[in-house]
C-alpha cells in the first residue's frame, strides 16, 4: 500500500514497463524511467543526435476524475519541459479554493 512510487530502472539499464493498477492495495500513481538512449531528434527540435530517456506513467482512476489527471499531467509536462519555474515562488492568488 502506497501513494505513489517511483522507481528509476535506468540506472540499473532496464527499460519502462507498464504497471498495472487494477488491484487494491497497489500503488495509485506509478512513476518509472528507464535507461539513456541516443537518437535521432525530430528536424523542428534542431535534429541530429540526442540524449533522451524513456519515462512512464500510470495512475488510478479511482483516485480523482478525469479532469483532474489531466490538469495535473499538463502541469507536470510544462514543469518537465521549464525546469526553472519550480525555483519561483508559486502565485497563489491563482489557486482555487
Amino acid at each position: 500500500f502506497t501513494s505513489a512510487y517511483f522507481a528509476n530502472l535506468g540506472s540499473i539499464g532496464l527499460e519502462t514497463p507498464f504497471h498495472h493498477l487494477y488491484e487494491w492495495g497497489t500503488a495509485s500513481l506509478f512513476v518509472v524511467l528507464g535507461r539513456i538512449f541516443e537518437a535521432e531528434a525530430p528536424k523542428s527540435s534542431g535534429g541530429g543526435l540526442h540524449h533522451f530517456i524513456n519515462m512512464k506513467v500510470t495512475v488510478d482512476e479511482r483516485i480523482a476524475d478525469g479532469i483532474y489527471f489531466a490538469h495535473a499531467a499538463a502541469l507536470f509536462s510544462r514543469l518537465i519541459l521549464h525546469p526553472e519555474l519550480l525555483e519561483e515562488v508559486p502565485d497563489l492568488s491563482k489557486v482555487e479554493g
